[in-house]
């Protein structure tokens, strides 16, 4: 495919208080070999020197620079509203959403590009990715197998990959890529979410809209500021997992949807442990815990007998 029929990738960065790390977010875009990009960073109210350093990187290195670029500052409003305007600020026909304290990998944008260009029957794709600390220092080589135990056997699978995400979800953040118009199809980021990156997969799973590459395409960075660690914030974090599970449970069925069912008597037991309700959240993640157990047997078992016979077949 020559440069004039390619399509358009817009990479969009949410940015808050990554003052440490955005330069090699934004480099590591620019470094990517594929030609047709455009970046979107919007700063969503940060009180470090994040927005400085984005406009110093920009004037910098603006001779350089052969892709689109626009940078916006607001006050805070959160990271899926953030996401949302991003996305309808977007000119792509392909969007690719970056951390700003991650980066990209060369050669991920085209191997994810290529999967939707021989796949037009899904809308999104996810990759691999390597996992590194708060110095650029290699933790694992793999964020779906070392980090998260994934099984990319059964990722790669189209009849296990729904299946395998939603018994072992182990998808890192920076490695999606989705045609604009799966968000005409399910929908924008939760805006009432804290966490919205599983809400947004489950409904690309419900619609069977989801592929997988197995190829690294970023680099996921793990380092103490981005880590739910008080309180309040894991009380928000389960909540909000609750709200998902409750909006999405109708869209599954069979073994999936009995295995979200024990994900939700799960996270009963650790919002009373958060509350302060120690008897019954041991009762409901001792339950949770054993449900789960029987569900995933169900499903190791299904799916090596689904492997052994395509296998000799």
């Amino acid at each position: 495919m020559d440069t004039s029929q390619r399509p358009l990738v817009s990479v969009i960065i949410p940015l808050y208080n990554h003052e440490r790390f955005i330069v090699r977010c934004l480099e590591s875009i620019v470094e990517d070999s594929y030609p047709i990009k455009e970046i979107i960073v919007l700063d969503d109210g940060s009180t470090d020197a994040s927005a400085e350093m984005v406009q110093k990187w920009y004037l910098n290195n603006s001779e350089r620079f052969v892709s689109r670029f626009k940078f916006i500052r607001r006050e805070n409003r959160g990271l899926t509203k953030t996401l949302n305007e991003l996305v309808s600020m977007a000119q792509g026909e392909y969007i690719v959403p970056v951390a700003s304290d991650d980066y990209l990998l060369p050669g991920g944008i085209q191997a994810r590009l290529e999967y939707l260009l021989d796949h037009p029957e899904k809308l999104a794709v996810f990759a691999d990715c390597i996992v590194v600390d708060g110095n650029g220092g290699l933790l694992y080589n793999s964020g779906l197998t070392d980090l998260y135990q994934g099984r990319k056997k059964y990722l790669a699978h189209e009849r296990l990959r729904a299946y395998e995400l939603i018994f072992h979800w182990c998808i890192p953040g920076p490695v999606l890529m989705a045609k604009r118009d799966v968000y005409q199809v399910v929908g924008g980021y939760d805006e009432s979410l804290f966490v919205e990156d599983w809400d947004f997969f489950l409904r690309l799973l419900s619609h069977n809209l989801l592929g997988f590459v197995d190829y690294p395409v970023a680099a996921y960075r793990l380092h103490g500021l981005n880590s739910v660690t008080n309180k309040s914030l894991a009380s928000r974090s389960n909540d909000s997992k609750y709200k998902t599970i409750s909006k999405n449970l109708d869209n599954f069925s069979g073994l999936k949807r009995a295995h979200i069912i024990t994900k939700k008597i799960s996270l009963i037991g650790a919002m009373n442990m958060v509350n302060g309700n120690f008897l019954k959240s041991f009762f409901y993640r001792g339950l949770g815990f054993l449900l789960r157990r029987i569900t995933t047997i169900i499903y190791d078992l299904e799916a090596l007998i689904l492997l052994r016979i395509l296998k000799n077949e």
